[in-house]
């Protein structure tokens, strides 16, 4: 019954975040959210049905949950834990400038695809990039394109250095990732390389 209660109100401030870009609206709704629902959200996360899992960190992502993260690492250490809930995880430790999402995903062992990869590195802030392109060269080769197409997509034009070092290292997906990123930033490439 509680469910049934709190949908309305749920979808309502659902609505207001999709639809408001303000920022203090946002941190309204938010602080709404995390005083309403934070225990039901708790709940959901619990739940064995998966997809009231996955509908629980929807729900953290659109009201910007934050105080939950500690909840988020419980359930992303645990080994039962899906694939695509890991991947939502990652997403919003990310969106929360997590420190551990670092140490998580230099350490995946799972299986998630490059686009959802690809849309983890690009809720990061600049300064979590900044230690992913420091330790570049000891990341996995899988790790490194995605950090490349991340620094083109964003256009983090203080990373060009180390694009312009890519171009002559000898693999060839790197260099035209590179090569890609640099178009994508509208750095023009140093004449002597």
């Amino acid at each position: 019954w509680f469910g049934r209660l709190i949908r309305r109100p749920r979808f309502l401030l659902q609505e207001y975040s999709n639809v408001l870009d303000d920022s203090d609206v946002k941190k309204r709704i938010s602080s709404i959210a995390k005083n309403h629902l934070t225990k039901y959200i708790e709940k959901q996360l619990k739940q064995r049905r998966w997809s009231l899992r996955m509908n629980a960190l929807y729900l953290i992502e659109d009201f910007y949950m934050d105080h939950i993260s500690l909840t988020l690492h419980d359930i992303f250490k645990k080994k039962k834990t899906t694939n695509a809930e890991k991947t939502q995880i990652l997403k919003l430790l990310a969106m929360f400038q997590d420190e551990k999402i670092i140490e998580y995903i230099k350490n995946l062992n799972h299986n998630i695809s490059d686009f959802s990869l690809l849309s983890i590195f690009s809720t990061m802030e600049e300064d979590h990039i900044d230690r992913f392109v420091a330790s570049f060269d000891e990341l996995p080769l899988r790790l490194q394109y995605i950090l490349i197409d991340t620094i083109g997509k964003k256009q983090l034009i203080n990373h060009h250095p180390l694009l312009q070092r890519l171009v002559l290292q000898g693999e060839e997906e790197v260099r035209i990732r590179s090569l890609k990123a640099f178009a994508n930033i509208g750095v023009p490439i140093d004449k002597k390389y």
